[in-house]
């Protein structure tokens, strides 16, 4: 076997990143073990020390422990976006073991009473905001995890934990092989009609010329939902994807979901708790379920009838080709409206948006708004060859961190786009630790002689992602655990949704497009196309996270018997107040629903609206000024919010930086421009 360099972390490779092509599967159980021996001896320090302080309790607990996350965090990350059957095996075989590490920390009694003595004596602490931050941290984090618990009640939560790592992968991996498992193969031409040959050509099997396939991943979903004149092809597609982890099969997810969400009641409740909702939200700035609540209603009242008035619209507009619109009529309609409209044909504007060439405009933001520059580096290793790497630097030239980019799907990749890191920003043994920063993505590949060409909704989701990774690149701080995006849930959003706002703007549309065959900027015509479909059916979205987040809610904020519930009887609830369209039979949101059941937004999907709220606010903020890449207000927001990170509350970061609280009004503002 090759040497297992994750066990005494030095690599030798350019600056010590991780040499990902030298790292086994098997080399992270080995190493993993290793650390966390070495991480229960410098525990067993921290419980025998004599005079309890800051430094020999609460900042020795926070690195007692690093090498072991930062290794758990290295195959957490590739079981996401380059996994196989080995690496699942052994990702299952480490949640168990990392859960146990974790359980056997949090309910450790002595440590704890070192911890406490700390806490009780904070008032006589000369600490900065940043270490008392994570004084409040590290004693919450343990009276959450059951530090205060009795014996028995330690043990049962203990158990709980372990059964939920166990089954929440379970639900994970369930979603990739269904996702991997279904194939739309097509082999009568006619039934392509009204796809793009761009998209037809991608589809193409390349051991049959005759045969066409399409599958669940965005770049092939998307454009067949949009742009396939077959409606009964669509349907299938659309029963196909909207039936994950619901048809009966070995990956049926339905009682696994409402296994997870019994579970978190019940640790909830032995937490002292009344649903996991109320444990969640303590550590949010809605701090309640009431507050989340009024949120969602607020803005359901307000968008409801506008978004009924737009699907009315697109009814009419497509009642001479059916009689009923169904959910899987609403993008394909929608993009014809779109383009009898306002002329706007997302297949001829993505001409303009090769990636390469946008993600230099992502980058010329970033420079314009915060003064950062990006290198592309050759030299340092990857965990697929298709990822690209960038050196992130001051204009002074000094290293701020690492960017990893990852762009298409493959088989081993989960669906959908996140930011991610493989190490945060910290300051070690007089040593500063700089963030290695990645964002996943699944772009349609290059086609041909045309490199990859991104649709507007992917144009959305590189900003989008990219703000989250100008979070974790721009943090400072001392301790991993409060830098980059370690913050509240409902905070956390904000840097990359107010990303999105300058897709709109022309000065950038004018930047980022040019026809990546001839060279020539995208016209004004195009760039007022853009901006007329910016809000384009903006009710029918928001009604849309309004629903996701209602579900959401239903599954943790409830104090009945969660296990003998239908999922079908729960969903339905929630579409009596939100739906737009007919019901369609089986279709259910939840056994797939990974945010809520795998992604860490459990009690939390209103985040993205609350978070948009947010960023409405700042972005307005933002064009006060007159300019749109205001470099004096980028440097605010990157001064008290992005390099921040957890080490205050949010809203205190936010009302430095604002000079005020958020107002809804910059929202509901947005939400009034919808167009039909």
């Amino acid at each position: 076997m090759a040497e297992n360099l994750l066990i005494k972390l030095e690599f030798n490779t350019p600056e010590g990143f991780i040499p990902f092509p030298d790292i086994q599967p098997q080399h992270y159980i080995e190493a993993i073990q290793y650390h966390i021996d070495i991480a229960r001896e410098r525990i067993q320090a921290i419980e025998e020390v004599s005079e309890p302080d800051f430094n020999n309790i609460i900042e020795a607990l926070e690195f007692a422990v690093y090498e072991v996350y930062y290794i758990y965090g290295i195959v957490d990350n590739i079981n996401y976006a380059e996994t196989n059957t080995e690496l699942q095996e052994i990702f299952t075989e480490l949640s168990e073991i990392i859960t146990n590490f974790q359980n056997d920390i949090s309910l450790n009694e002595k440590l704890f009473l070192q911890i406490k003595q700390v806490y009780d004596n904070k008032g006589n602490l000369d600490l900065t905001i940043e270490q008392n931050t994570l004084l409040e941290d590290t004693y919450s984090s343990f009276a959450r995890n059951g530090a205060l618990l009795n014996q028995e009640e330690k043990e049962k939560l203990r158990e709980i934990g372990v059964e939920l790592s166990k089954i929440t992968l379970e639900f994970q991996q369930n979603v990739l092989a269904e996702n991997n498992d279904y194939k739309l193969i097509i082999t009568d031409k006619a039934d392509l009609a009204g796809l793009p040959e761009s998209i037809i050509a991608s589809a193409e099997n390349k051991d049959n010329p005759n045969e066409w396939i399409f599958d669940l991943s965005y770049p092939s979903y998307i454009p067949f939902m949009q742009y396939a004149d077959n409606r009964e092809l669509r349907k299938e597609l659309f029963r196909a994807y909207n039936t994950i982890g619901a048809k009966g099969n070995e990956w049926d997810n339905r009682k696994i979901v409402t296994r997870i969400a019994l579970l978190r009641q019940q640790r909830a409740q032995l937490l002292g708790f009344e649903t996991h909702a109320d444990y969640i939200l303590e550590k949010r700035v809605l701090q309640k379920p009431a507050e989340v609540k009024e949120l969602l209603d607020t803005l359901l009242t307000k968008a409801i009838d506008i978004a009924r008035d737009e699907i009315t619209d697109i009814s009419t507009f497509a009642k001479s080709d059916i009689d009923e619109l169904r959910y899987y009529d609403y993008s394909y309609y929608s993009e014809k409206i779109k383009q009898a409209r306002y002329q706007f044909d997302e297949n001829s504007i993505r001409e303009y948006f090769p990636l390469h060439q946008v993600l230099q405009g992502v980058f010329d933001i970033a420079n314009s708004l915060y003064g950062i520059v990006f290198i592309k580096r050759e030299d340092i290793p990857v965990y697929h060859t298709e990822v690209e790497v960038y050196e992130v630097q001051e204009a002074d030239g000094s290293h701020i961190g690492i960017l990893y980019l990852d762009f298409y799907p493959r088989p081993g990749k989960q669906s959908g786009a996140w930011m991610t890191e493989f190490r945060a920003a910290s300051y070690q043994g007089g040593e500063v630790y700089t963030p290695h920063i990645s964002l996943v993505l699944n772009f349609s590949r290059p086609q041909g002689k045309a490199p990859a060409l991104l649709t507007l909704q992917e144009v959305l989701t590189l900003f989008h992602e990219f703000g989250h990774g100008l979070h974790g690149l721009l943090g400072k701080g001392m301790y991993p655990s409060l830098t980059g995006t370690r913050v509240y849930r409902d905070f956390v959003e904000l840097p990359s949704q107010l990303m999105e706002n300058w897709v709109y703007e022309p000065e950038i549309l004018a930047k980022i497009g040019r026809h990546w065959k001839t060279g020539e900027s995208i016209s004004e015509s195009d760039i007022k196309k853009i901006q007329d479909i910016a809000s384009f059916h903006e009710a029918a979205a928001t009604i849309r996270q309004i629903r996701f987040a209602k579900l959401d809610l239903a599954w943790h904020y409830n104090t009945r018997e969660l296990s003998p519930i239908d999922v079908n009887t729960l969903e339905e609830e929630i579409n009596q107040a939100t739906a737009l369209f007919p019901t369609e039979e089986g279709v259910l949101i939840s056994p797939a629903f990974s945010h809520i059941f795998d992604g860490g937004y459990s009690a939390g999907y209103y985040s993205y609206k609350y978070s948009e709220l947010l960023d409405a606010d700042t972005f307005e903020y933002f064009l006060s000024g007159g300019k749109i890449l205001d470099s004096e207000i980028g440097a605010q927001f990157r001064e008290h919010i992005l390099s921040k990170g957890g080490s205050e509350h949010p809203m205190i970061l936010y009302k430095r930086f604002r000079g005020q609280e958020p107002s809804i009004d910059a929202l509901l503002r947005r939400l009034a421009k919808s167009t039909k």
